[in-house]
């Protein structure tokens, strides 16, 4: 009767996985002609679409960074990362064939067709009881809640090989209500993300791979398994992403958002002075008057 009730509520309505960050390493820079031909490709694109390039510093390596990838030379080693949205597209892009991967991180996203803020406490139930105990097979697990209600499971020591957390992404991306969006990841560094990379490099752009990894990982806790919620629910690449700003999009928030105020400025400043508040003083003029007065009741 609890397993079935408890696989009934857990059942996500739409899901999707992937890599969500990642860090790789040459030990020379003789070795990386591949690698640095694409990363410079890959941020004259980034640059072609408005990205920023900044200077970027990480332990001593020093390089560029841009919207989809950072970089850094130490001595005779090249490193470079990349997270969020753009990780998976640039690990795809970049198509490591030398070094080694330091660090990547897979992700799987829920969507729930009703909140259930009880969802992270209800995954980790066995580990949190058990992480009161003491002892040297004793699993670490802990619990971290802020006043907006965000929700952070986590599992394991930061520093080792495996690390899992579990948190409430609708709340921490503001994209929806408390309990309906829930991200499991799994942070896999040194030799784990090296033998990933090895074993899996090819699989990585796959939602379905990157989700039966971590889910995967959490059954061997000994922790409730995701695989048949996810197998009968639809995968949504786009889940957990905020939407991006089209042209389209860009226009009717000028339309509908921007336009309205117009003649109230125009009331306190001239079209001059609001031609330069909005940028465009060296493309428009102001025709006949300088300014324009309310419209009479």
């Amino acid at each position: 009767m609890y397993r079935k009730e408890h696989a009934s509520v857990n059942r996500p309505e739409k899901w999707t996985g992937g890599v969500d960050w990642f860090r790789w390493k040459i030990n020379r820079v003789a070795a990386a002609p591949d690698a640095m031909a694409r990363i410079r490709e890959l941020q004259e694109q980034d640059k072609s679409r408005a990205s920023s390039v900044k200077p970027w510093r990480f332990c001593g390596y020093e390089g560029l960074a841009t919207d989809s990838i950072r970089w850094g030379q130490r001595g005779g080693n090249v490193l470079w990362e990349s997270s969020g949205e753009k990780a998976a597209s640039t690990l795809a892009f970049m198509r490591p064939s030398g070094g080694y991967c330091l660090r990547i991180d897979l992700q799987t996203t829920l969507r729930f067709s009703r909140a259930l803020p009880g969802f992270g406490t209800s995954l980790l139930s066995s580990l949190l009881e058990t992480s009161r105990s003491t002892g040297p097979s004793r699993i670490r697990a802990g619990v971290s809640t802020a006043t907006d209600g965000l929700w952070l499971g986590t599992v394991g020591r930061r520093t080792s090989p495996s690390y899992i957390r579990v948190y409430d992404k609708g709340v921490e991306s503001k994209l929806d209500p408390q309990g309906m969006l829930w991200r499991i990841e799994l942070e896999a560094k040194l030799s784990h993300a090296k033998q990933l990379c090895q074993d899996h490099l090819t699989s990585l752009p796959n939602p379905s791979f990157c989700a039966s990894y971590v889910a995967s990982s959490l059954t061997r806790l000994g922790l409730p398994s995701l695989s048949s919620a996810l197998a009968s629910s639809p995968v949504d690449v786009n889940l957990g992403r905020k939407s991006e700003s089209t042209a389209g999009t860009l226009a009717v928030w000028l339309s509908q958002t921007v336009k309205p105020t117009i003649p109230r400025l125009l009331t306190v400043f001239s079209v001059a002075e609001v031609l330069e508040m909005l940028g465009l003083s060296d493309v428009a003029v102001p025709i006949g008057k300088g300014n324009v007065p309310p419209k009479s009741t």
